[in-house]
């Protein structure tokens, strides 16, 4: 969670930072309880937290969150910031934002429940470019002798 910076509307150069995050899994929904806090305010600044989530794949590359609650006593309209937050965070992951110019990764299932996340996908790989041999060059030949008819003759090398 220390790599999520949020740049949100209004605050100018500052953003938000999520401490003390905790997430949970219950059936197929992430909970993260959590509080945001004007990146570099005290602790004590903060708001408390919670979203609610469903991840979901859509293609073989990103990961959505989709039917997004928050909940917090100092969230006003709860509805309208999670409607703002589930637009500002989704994709959640993008794997196609992540491909390399050897390599890619893809998704073909993801789960969630149980207590956990699982996936099943590929690595794609793409071979390093060979190098395009060189086509030597055969020496121009001069034209076999013509005979009187003006048929050509052939050439037998000397021993």
């Amino acid at each position: 969670m220390s790599g999520l910076k949020l740049d949100l509307p209004g605050l100018g150069e500052q953003q938000l930072e999520v401490m003390k995050p905790k997430v949970t899994i219950v059936d197929d929904l992430l909970i993260l309880e959590a509080t945001l806090v004007t990146k570099g305010a005290s602790l004590d600044t903060g708001v408390p937290i919670k979203l609610s989530a469903r991840p979901k794949l859509v293609g073989d590359s990103k990961i959505m969150l989709e039917e997004l609650q928050v909940e917090g006593p100092d969230i006003v309209e709860p509805e309208k910031f999670a409607q703002f937050a589930q637009n500002l965070l989704n994709p959640l992951i993008d794997f196609a934002r992540m491909d390399r110019r050897d390599h890619a990764f893809r998704l073909a299932d993801l789960k969630v429940g149980g207590g956990g996340v699982s996936g099943d996908g590929k690595l794609l790989l793409v071979p390093k470019i060979m190098e395009v041999p060189k086509i030597l060059e055969v020496p121009k030949t001069t034209e076999a002798p013509k005979t009187p008819t003006g048929d050509s003759q052939l050439v037998q090398p000397s021993k």
